[in-house]
């Protein structure tokens, strides 16, 4: 029988608040370069309602955000970006987030693009 158990993810609120104010990460055509929009964005690869764990981030814009989670697409924008494409965007931003949170201190660098 398959184990139905929940797995604990990776928490660290510090690595979410750390994204206010950064530079966005993703940098797509779309980016609006707007630093006061800047949040942590989570990989949408938890698959079936799951979560990813706050190491799975990137730091992106409202605009790269939106092109990342595939929401509130303009109409030019539907189908514009693979997902295969978005999902190498997404492991070059995180590499790149996982860098500027260890020079903010908040992650070893033997951490760097890993994911609990």
């Amino acid at each position: 029988m398959k184990d139905l158990t929940k797995t604990k993810r990776y928490r660290n609120k510090k690595y979410l608040a750390a994204a206010r104010g950064q530079s966005c990460t993703f940098r797509y055509q779309e980016c609006n370069y707007d630093n006061k929009t800047t949040i942590a964005c989570h990989n949408s690869g938890g698959g079936m309602a799951g979560k990813v764990g706050d190491d799975d981030i990137a730091f992106g814009c409202y605009d790269c955000h939106r092109i990342a989670d595939q929401r509130d697409l303009k109409h030019d924008e539907i189908g514009k970006y693979t997902l295969e494409y978005r999902q190498g965007k997404f492991v070059d931003a995180r590499y790149l987030t996982h860098v500027k949170l260890h020079e903010m201190g908040l992650m070893e660098k033997s951490d760097i693009g890993v994911v609990k």
